[in-house]
């Protein structure tokens, strides 16, 4: 049993770690939505919270992990072995702490703008997990699909791909990693002038999940919006949306339905592409 414990100690310390982490979430949370909530009718806890909190663990535990190691093993030493890498590598190692982790922020969202793009226009039966919430509070940001997540951790070969050092890009996740979670808080905050462009907000976002036609396909940077702006995908009006959610039926069947449904669906859309082509 003392071996066990042993072999057990690292996820233990893991399990541990996120569910800190959930809590300070929670309590941050908790704080916002309570003072001035954007939606009275979202409560902090309903009935998809406990698939949401569950997914945390899945996420951070299994599918991390395995984006990490895809990374690692198949594209690294590739990134690093191409011909550009060392003089972009010395030349980012030459700039200010301050300007490496601001650009490789920049830079990481530009890459998570497009990801998010594409998640929208070609796979979209994963990324609807995501979307088919009614309910969008502090436990969204945790309500992925794991191919969903796998495929945006590839975003983040671009900044080894320039030659970023370890500390940029840390700081570059862990500022999308936060942004995402603050942004889906049920809280009606919004930035004033210029600023708006410059940092997303709750309000920004809130409108990206909006079940609104005007809203389809808008918002879709994590933490910069002047890159929707840039690309023509800005929409952030006034007052708050009245309702979240998505046009199509919402996805069966729990977690496993989560899970399996989408690959179905996805297969069904190439099917039909397939059969268009050859018309």
């Amino acid at each position: 049993m003392h071996e066990f414990l042993k072999l057990a100690e690292p996820v233990l310390f893991q399990i541990s770690f996120i569910t800190q982490a959930m809590l300070a979430t929670f309590l941050i949370a908790l704080l916002f939505e309570k003072l001035r909530p954007a939606s009275k009718d979202i409560p902090m806890y309903h009935r998809e919270t406990p698939f949401e909190l569950l997914n945390v663990f899945i996420i951070t535990l299994t599918v991390w992990p395995l984006a990490l190691y895809c990374i690692n093993t198949f594209f690294l030493d590739a990134l690093q072995n191409f011909f550009t890498y060392d003089f972009t590598s010395r030349a980012v190692r030459s700039w200010p702490l301050w300007l490496q982790m601001i650009s490789a922020a920049v830079l990481l969202d530009f890459g998570l703008y497009w990801y998010h793009r594409m998640m929208h226009a070609w796979l979209w039966p994963f990324h609807a997990v995501h979307h088919e919430t009614e309910n969008v509070n502090w436990s969204t940001s945790w309500r992925f699909h794991p191919l969903d997540i796998i495929i945006s951790f590839f975003t983040l070969l671009i900044l080894y791909f320039v030659g970023y050092p370890a500390e940029s890009i840390f700081f570059a996740s862990f500022a999308v990693h936060i942004m995402s979670n603050f942004t889906h808080f049920n809280t009606r905050l919004s930035w004033p002038g210029p600023l708006k462009y410059l940092l997303t907000s709750p309000h920004f976002h809130h409108w990206h999940h909006a079940k609104a036609k005007e809203a389809i396909d808008k918002n879709f940077c994590i933490v910069f919006p002047f890159l929707d702006l840039l690309f023509g995908t800005f929409y952030c009006p006034k007052p708050e949306p009245e309702k979240y959610g998505i046009f199509q039926p919402q996805i069966p069947g729990g977690m496993i339905g989560k899970f399996f449904l989408p690959f179905l669906e996805q297969g069904r859309k190439i099917r039909g592409l397939l059969t268009k082509s050859k018309n």
